[in-house]
C-alpha cells in the first residue's frame, strides 16, 4: 500500500507516478493502480494532488523536516535534474530530501528497510550480525554517519535477516525497523527464528528499544515478510 498509494498528508494525498524500474513489463498494472487512487481519495474524503515524478513511496523515511531517500528516485526520473527533483519534493511535501546511495543487490531500493524515525531528533537503524554481508553492514554504517551529521541521535536495532528470495524479491523476515508508529504506540514485526545456532532473542531486543518510547504491540509477520516488506510497507498512516 505504502509503495503505490502516495503520501498521506492531512487532508491531501500526494500521489507520485508509480512506475519503478523493477515493474518494467507490467506498466499497464501500474497505470491501473494510479487511476484507482482517485476513488480511494474520494472514499477517504481527501484531495488527490498529483506529483510529477516517478517514485514508489517506501523509498522515504522522514521526521517531518528532512527526508531520507535513496538515489533510485533519481534514476527513475532520468529526464529531470537532481535539483528539479529536490524542488518538487520540497514543494509537495515541505521537507528537505537527503539522497543516499542504493544498497547493493536491493532491487527495491527502499530506505524503510534500513531505518525509521522515532521523532524529529531520533532514528533507529538496522544493525546486522557479524556474519551478514559486508556491503549491507557498511551500508547501514554509512546511514548512521549521515544521520549523526544531521544532528540525529541514532539507536541500533538488531536485525536477523533471512537470506532468501520469494518470486525474485528478497525476504524481509528479520527486519524490525519496518514498523508502524501511531503516536507513542508501535506495531512491531515479530518473527519465529531457528534458535539452534543463536541464543540472541531478536524479538525481545527490538521490543526493549521501542519500549523506551512507548507501548509496543508485536504482530507476527513471518508470512507477510516473504513479499519484501513488513508492517510499514502495508500501512498508509503517515
Amino acid at each position: 500500500i505504502r509503495d503505490v498509494a502516495g503520501f498521506n498528508c492531512g487532508d491531501t494525498i500526494v500521489k507520485p507516478i508509480f512506475k519503478p524500474k523493477y515493474y518494467k513489463g507490467a506498466f499497464k498494472k501500474t497505470d491501473t493502480i494510479d487511476r484507482q487512487m482517485e476513488g480511494i481519495s474520494d472514499f477517504l474524503g481527501k484531495k488527490l494532488r498529483r506529483m510529477p515524478i516517478t517514485w514508489d513511496c517506501g523509498n522515504l523515511v522522514t521526521n517531518g523536516k528532512i527526508g531520507i531517500v535513496t538515489e533510485r528516485v533519481l534514476t527513475d526520473n532520468p529526464h529531470l535534474h537532481k535539483l528539479d527533483i529536490t524542488a518538487i519534493i520540497q514543494e509537495f511535501l515541505r521537507i528537505k530530501p537527503i539522497f543516499v546511495p542504493e544498497a547493493a543487490n536491493d532491487p527495491l531500493a527502499h530506505v524503510d528497510a534500513y531505518m525509521s524515525f522515532i521523532n524529529e531528533k531520533t532514528a533507529v537503524v538496522s544493525k546486522y550480525p557479524d556474519n551478514w554481508f559486508d556491503d549491507d553492514r557498511q551500508y547501514v554504517g554509512n546511514l548512521k554517519s549521515l544521520l549523526i551529521e544531521q544532528d540525529i541521535e541514532v539507536i541500533d536495532v538488531c536485525d536477523n535477516p533471512e537470506d532468501k528470495f520469494y518470486c525474485g524479491i528478497p525476504s524481509a523476515k528479520g527486519v524490525f525497523v519496518n514498523f508502524i508508529q501511531i503516536n507513542n504506540h508501535f506495531l512491531l514485526p515479530e518473527y519465529k527464528f531457528d534458535t539452534a545456532h543463536s541464543s540472541q532473542d531478536y524479538n525481545l531486543e527490538a521490543k526493549k528499544v521501542l519500549r523506551t518510547f512507548g507501548k509496543v504491540l508485536p504482530i507476527n509477520s513471518d508470512d507477510l515478510s516473504k513479499y519484501g516488506g513488513v508492517l510499514h510497507s502495508i500501512s498508509f498512516c503517515d
